[in-house]
């Protein structure tokens, strides 16, 4: 048989429609004739462990490893003139119940920085369009200018 017409739920909170259109969570989630699905709010794979976070409200993308430890975010950073994206990729190691971040990598729209973690200190390198720069826990070590 054939059913013609809206299905409706809750007082119009879940809705299909007869042209195919849908909206559920009373429009957080919806649908036009088009197909294009629409979801509002934040999207999570998983409730915990290995997932990833899509937050609009929020604009980011966020990965977690097993143990719950971001390894990967991509965001805009708000600044008083402009909005940059952002990328952060991290290697989080584990010994002995304590977690660290012993590799990461920042990218932004002018700048390279990465950073490893070794017994004496944090060693860093800096590209930009202005030079390359090396770093220990922050101080400068040593440059090479662009300009």
């Amino acid at each position: 048989g054939y059913f013609h017409g809206a299905i409706e739920q809750a007082d119009g909170f879940n809705k299909m429609n007869e042209d195919g259109s849908v909206n559920f969570a009373g429009g957080k989630i919806r649908w036009g004739t088009d197909g294009k699905p629409v979801i509002e709010g934040k999207i999570t794979t998983a409730s915990g462990g290995k997932r990833i976070e899509v937050s609009a409200e929020e604009n980011r993308i966020i990965m977690y490893n097993d143990a719950e430890q971001e390894v990967a975010a991509i965001w805009t950073a708000d600044l008083p003139s402009s909005r940059r994206p952002r990328i952060r990729l991290k290697n989080v190691v584990t010994s002995n119940g304590v977690s660290s971040d012993v590799h990461s990598i920042y990218i932004n729209p002018s700048s390279i920085l990465m950073d490893q973690v070794f017994r004496d200190g944090t060693y860093s390198v800096l590209l930009n369009p202005s030079g390359l720069e090396f770093l220990k826990d922050g101080v400068r070590t040593k440059k090479y200018s662009n300009v």
